[in-house]
């Protein structure tokens, strides 16, 4: 006996090789008319072709290279994609084109809408996940009238396509037909594909012939009640209209459009998170139902979400009860829940000024938090929504604990190109009247200091997904600093409303760097000036000649110009620099701290302002010396920043 007889279901290699060889005899057989149809899916192409040529479904995959390893078992990874050897075999079989047979999967659509992704490299048992992403679902939804055809004499045979978009759970009605889609055999009430035995097949019952492309192939008892099961083979494409109509279905057919017109492969798409972020939204939706019930037109549509989220909530306290949460997640199955749920979520996300957005969705956010916060979050974590979204939903929490965002996402730069402070240019230009806004009674000395820091700790934050604390020590500070800076701006601006505008002017900053190619590497600056210090000849040089001056040039204290030079290379604040942290606390530090002081200010004058001119200029050599080396020398530094002599500042300091 052969292994392939004693064990059922398992392909010999000779039978495989027998099945290869008949693709090549089928190629000259299957004629050219049946190419597949426009946005017509694998399954669909399928069963049209196992209809043609009088065979099942399974013989069919078999013969064009698709199957795997059981006549009855065609896999749903071929609907995600097709591996090239298998896109190779089938266009060889069916006289196709590569572009015709990447028509037919899932993967075709892939960059117009990302939770695709999710499911991208998971071949088998993919439901449960792919429901819960809202990637696709396997039981096609359908239009009867786009099954019937379009008159045409293969249509009149065969019937219509079945869509590949029908897969996709944002897809629930059909613009051209004016009609909610069908998801259940009007005959036997299932769903089309549903799984069986915890699988699912690309197509059902693959080891049946194919009546007619358009019956319903659910299993179901014979009429004599004894037997094996038949086929439902109940015609598709006469099924009545069913679902809202009058101005509810306008509404949805009006909002389908739009969510087509994004779904339109090829097409290059603006804003990858639109998905993510109407996704998002309907589980904001759902876990605080019926807080949103304003955000539909009619008591129709919140009655569709009213039955659903009913459903919804039972499987979540079922789950809460067995310490897993299953299905809440899940699309619903009826299309026209599915529409009143996604037209919510687009009204929820409507609004453009963030400000308002917030406003709108807060409510929302707080009462879903109240019932399951913990499971909200891992939602929102699990989903790579926009930033616009996720600082809508962050709870404002100020002082130590950080500002703390419900999603962390990220930019393109790095840390590295982070400074910690914010230059002074760079705030002029995206900070221009931000302290106009604030009472005048709460305009204190140091804001513009405290602002620079901030909107650093900020683009850290942007960055790394971390709080504010924790970003502190990677930019040269530390946490306790950090959190008195955040509870003071959280103090100062949560009551006039300019948070939400610190943010803003903040993401406009991220904004330029990641569209800088020429970004400055602030972290390799401050590692390699970490143990840095100014050559005492250097400092008589840029003290040398400054009336007024005459007592720092003949101490030739050169801790004085590393401090200097640190802040002006880094971009930090004095108080943070290497030179000041290595003191000890005492009389050394205060004195060092108490000379710097004078030289710090932010309005300096005369004799300090043209030391100030020759350190820039002495930082601008020490900065093009870091920039230069992956990792470079300290003893390079100074050697670099040759020849500074009395003479080279001599008159420097008299320029503008």
């Amino acid at each position: 006996m052969t292994l392939s007889r004693a064990i059922p279901g398992l392909v010999s290699h000779s039978r495989i090789q027998e099945a290869r060889r008949k693709v090549s005899t089928t190629t000259r057989k299957l004629p050219r008319s049946l190419a597949p149809l426009p946005e017509e899916s694998l399954a669909g192409y399928v069963l049209r072709l196992s209809h043609r040529l009088r065979r099942t479904p399974g013989r069919t995959a078999e013969l064009c290279g698709l199957l795997t390893y059981r006549k009855d078992r065609l896999s749903t990874a071929l609907l995600q994609y097709l591996t090239p050897e298998q896109a190779g075999r089938l266009a060889a079989a069916a006289r196709l084109t590569s572009d015709e047979v990447h028509a037919l999967t899932l993967d075709s659509l892939t960059g117009v809408y990302p939770p695709l992704t999710v499911v991208r490299n998971v071949r088998e048992r993919t439901q449960t996940m792919a429901s819960a992403q809202w990637a696709l679902d396997f039981s096609s939804r359908f239009c009867p009238d786009c099954l019937a055809g379009d008159g045409s004499d293969i249509q009149n045979i065969h019937g219509g396509a079945w869509k590949l978009i029908w897969h996709l759970p944002v897809v629930f009605a059909c613009p051209r037909h004016q009609r909610i889609l069908h998801y259940r055999c009007p005959q036997c009430r299932n769903l089309l594909n549903n799984h069986t035995r915890t699988r699912v097949n690309l197509v059902k019952v693959a080891s049946r012939l194919v009546e007619h492309p358009l019956q319903c192939r659910n299993p179901v008892p014979p009429i004599s009640g004894t037997g094996p099961a038949v086929l439902c083979a109940s015609r598709l494409d006469h099924t009545p209209s069913q679902g809202p109509d009058g101005t509810d279905l306008e509404h949805l057919i009006a909002f389908q459009r739009r969510l087509l017109a994004r779904l339109t492969p090829g097409v290059e798409v603006a804003d990858r998170d639109y998905f993510s972020d109407l996704i998002m939204a309907i589980q904001l939706i759902k876990l605080s139902w019926p807080l949103g019930t304003h955000l539909l037109p009619s008591r129709p549509l919140t009655d569709l979400i009213d039955t659903h989220v009913a459903e919804a909530s039972r499987l979540l306290q079922a789950s809460d009860r067995s310490g897993r949460r299953t299905g809440f997640r899940d699309p619903p199955t009826d299309p026209a829940q599915c529409g009143a749920l996604l037209l919510a979520a687009e009204a929820l996300l409507a609004p453009a000024d963030p400000a308002e957005l917030r406003e709108h969705i807060q409510p929302l956010v707080k009462e879903m938090n109240s019932r399951a916060s913990a499971y909200g979050a891992q939602i929102a974590r699990s989903m790579d929504i926009s930033p616009r979204l996720s600082r809508a939903m962050a709870a404002r929490t100020y002082g130590s604990q950080g500002h703390r965002n419900l999603h962390a996402y990220t930019r393109d730069y790095t840390l590295d190109h982070v400074p910690a402070h914010l230059p002074l240019d760079w705030y002029r230009t995206y900070f221009g009247g931000f302290l106009d806004q604030l009472p005048p009674t709460t305009r204190r000395a140091g804001w513009e200091r405290v602002l620079r820091q901030a909107a650093s700790l900020r683009l850290a934050q942007l960055v790394t997904g971390v709080p504010w604390t924790t970003c502190a020590a990677e930019l040269g500070s530390t946490k306790s600093i950090a959190a008195k800076i955040l509870t003071r701006l959280g103090h100062e601006l949560q009551t006039p409303g300019l948070w939400p505008d610190f943010e803003a002017r903040v993401d406009q900053i991220a904004d330029r760097l990641e569209a800088d190619p020429n970004r400055i590497d602030y972290g390799q600056r401050r590692r390699a000036l970490a143990t840095w210090t100014m050559p005492e000849k250097h400092w008589r040089a840029l003290t040398a000649g400054i009336p007024r001056l005459r007592r720092l040039h003949e101490r030739a204290d050169a801790d004085l110009g590393t401090v200097l030079t640190y802040c002006q290379v880094t971009q930090g604040h004095y108080l943070h620099s290497p030179t000041i942290q290595a003191r000890p606390r005492g009389a050394a530090r205060a004195a060092l701290v108490g000379k710097l002081g004078p030289l710090m200010v932010g309005d300096l004058r005369k004799e300090r302002l043209r030391l100030h001119r020759r350190v820039t200029a002495y930082a601008d050599h020490i900065a093009e010396a870091c920039d230069q080396h992956d990792c470079p020398d300290p003893l390079l530094l100074s050697q670099d920043a040759e020849p500074f002599t009395g003479r080279s500042f001599e008159h420097l300091g008299d320029e503008g």
